[in-house]
């Protein structure tokens, strides 16, 4: 898995290496992201199988550019979605926008909603909205029926029975 990190490292340096002898670089905004994440535990372990599988939804998301000064780590859930937003708002295009996403770097929009779709054990695909509130996540089956589940219960429940979460 190593050498899976170290090569996408360097292909990703060697571009950027290219990239700065092109006329278009100075001008360009370059995003770079993944369909999935990966689920390596930290050297320092993982207390629970939630949080492992919890890794793969944990996609990076790098938007660079020469044009934008200094950077920003976005906290909490994001999603995609949420990309076309993004980077509207940094082109500062105004006006409505069509989709669910949101401006990950407007502060007016950090309390909005993360969605994301996820595999369903019973039919194939679900839809996951997180609300601004972090203790609820809605589940959408692809039937249409909507679920409510509070996190901060369940787990509490989970710990009670004496099982990971």
């Amino acid at each position: 898995m190593l050498r899976t990190l170290h090569y996408t490292d360097e292909a990703i340096g060697y571009f950027f290496e290219l990239a700065r002898k092109q006329p278009w670089y100075a001008r360009t905004v370059f995003v770079l992201t993944g369909d999935h994440g990966l689920p390596i535990a930290p050297l320092d372990g993982l207390r629970t199988f939630h949080r492992f599988i919890e890794l793969r939804h944990r996609v990076p998301l790098i938007i660079f550019s020469p044009l934008l000064q200094g950077g920003k780590v976005v906290p909490g859930p994001a999603s995609q979605i949420d990309l076309l937003p993004t980077l509207s708002g940094l082109f500062g295009v105004k006006g409505d926008q069509t989709g669910l996403g949101r401006d990950l770097l407007d502060p007016a929009t950090a309390h909005a909603l993360a969605v994301l779709e996820a595999p369903d054990p019973l039919d194939g695909q679900a839809t996951l909205v997180f609300a601004p509130d972090g203790e609820s996540l809605f589940v959408m089956a692809s039937d249409g029926a909507v679920t409510r589940w509070n996190l901060r219960a369940l787990h509490r429940e989970l710990a009670n029975l004496g099982l990971d979460w």
